[in-house]
């Protein structure tokens, strides 16, 4: 990277975000967060406190809250930060590739974040500086090979060969895993998103079996409970 871009890429990056936020759909996005932290919540601790990367729709957030957690908010967005405060929440303007994690906590919930990022990695390890000793780290992640994605490329109608597509990197089940295993975490427990949505109520039934039995074609994100390996 040039001495040019080292001193705007991060201002960029957040006016990126800034409009990614003020652009945010709620009908297409809120509802698969909510999916999400369904998900997630059997597998979180029933109290502490909660660091929570990327505010969006503030839906997760807002949901922890709801729970009883104690959640601070971090955003690399300085609109979405605001959107934080006004709402309540104790909120720090971060990027997470390049800044410090401001404290410690008992939880982190990363999801649909890591993806958006140079260096996935860097991250992830970062992330578990945040963590108090005995803690735990929630990550979700795009699948991004399901069997529809497939059949969009065969017909070569790929929605991420746009030149604006925010996805930076592409998980599949198997890069997840070996994501994580490059970062030192285990994973502890783990759950698919099916690929139907949930406004199609009549295959949502099929739509989980069909999560269970390939996840890997019919899962569209998934969501790791994850924890430092022992050394």
């Amino acid at each position: 990277m040039t001495e040019y871009e080292q001193e705007t890429a991060p201002r960029n990056v957040r006016e990126y975000y800034d409009r990614f936020i003020e652009e945010w759909d709620s009908r297409t996005f809120d509802v698969r967060t909510i999916e999400r932290m369904v998900l997630t919540l059997p597998m979180m601790l029933p109290s502490g406190s909660i660091l929570v990367i990327g505010v969006g729709g503030a839906v997760e957030p807002r949901w922890l809250r709801e729970c009883g957690y104690d959640v601070t908010v971090i955003d690399v967005s300085s609109v979405g930060i605001q959107r934080a405060r006004e709402l309540g929440f104790r909120a720090f303007e971060v990027n997470v590739e390049s800044d410090p994690i401001p404290g410690q906590y008992h939880q982190v919930v990363c999801m649909e974040v890591l993806e958006h990022l140079r260096d996935p990695l860097a991250a992830l390890k970062k992330l578990q500086s945040a963590l108090k000793p005995g803690g735990q780290l929630f990550v979700g992640l795009p699948n991004e090979f399901h069997v529809v994605r497939r059949l969009h490329v065969l017909a070569g109608t790929m929605d991420f060969v746009r030149y604006d597509w925010p996805h930076l990197r592409f998980f599949t089940l198997k890069e997840c895993r070996r994501l994580f295993c490059d970062a030192g975490l285990e994973i502890r427990q783990w759950a698919a998103a099916s690929l139907v949505p949930p406004r199609i109520r009549f295959l949502r039934p099929l739509g989980k079996v069909l999560c269970r039995l390939r996840p890997s074609l019919f899962a569209l994100s998934f969501v790791f409970h994850l924890r430092p390996r022992p050394e």
